[in-house]
């Protein structure tokens, strides 16, 4: 397994019991997703090859209303004026990052993840050179009981067919499993990937 997914699990549990410890009325789901973003951002910058950088969270490309949590693109390149919208040319990787994955009612699942890969798809269509991967914290994945929700399956039937769909961890088991022991190096190449070809 890698050291890296080891670190950055360990860094998410922690701050999220910390979390969990205190009484507090209001959910810190918003600020624990802003979080796993910068702890990426941190650990990603380690991993991608001179000549990109990444963007601040919340980013957008010029011409699409669509908010995404990450960019990744030329170094140097700058946002619009008052904006975090980048350059389509400029840009060459988009990332959706889920703390604990693409929820819904059973019947909404596969609905749902076509949203988040027709916000790759509108893009992709018109900018071929922009690639996207999807990212999650945790998911659930592998269900032991019969008629359990595989989460994980579904994102990458869906999502996959296209993109890189990548989990840290089990959401059921809260801890890294044998089958998503890789992922992060996975992830790191895909984007590495993507990166390089162009």
């Amino acid at each position: 397994m890698s050291n890296t997914q080891q670190t950055i699990f360990e860094i998410i549990q922690n701050k999220t019991d910390e979390l969990n410890k205190k009484n507090n009325t209001v959910s810190w789901k918003k600020f624990i997703g802003d979080y796993f973003v910068r702890v990426i951002i941190e650990f990603l910058n380690k991993e991608i090859p001179e000549g990109y950088q990444i963007t601040e969270p919340n980013s957008y490309i010029t011409g699409y209303p669509i908010e995404y949590d990450l960019l990744i693109v030329k170094t140097g390149s700058k946002p619009e004026r008052f904006t975090h919208s980048f350059d389509p040319k400029d840009v060459h990787l988009g990332l959706e990052l889920k703390m604990n994955g693409i929820y819904g009612r059973r019947k909404d699942l596969v609905k749902n993840n076509h949203k988040v890969k027709n916000i790759f798809d509108i893009v992709k269509k018109k900018h071929p050179h922009i690639n996207f991967v999807y990212l999650t914290f945790s998911e659930a994945t592998n269900p032991k009981r019969t008629g359990s929700i595989d989460y994980l399956k579904i994102n990458k039937n869906v999502i996959g067919k296209d993109y890189g769909v990548f989990c840290l961890s089990d959401s059921r088991r809260q801890t890294i499993t044998a089958e998503l022991e890789y992922d992060w190096d996975k992830f790191v190449e895909e984007i590495n990937r993507s990166l390089i070809m162009k």
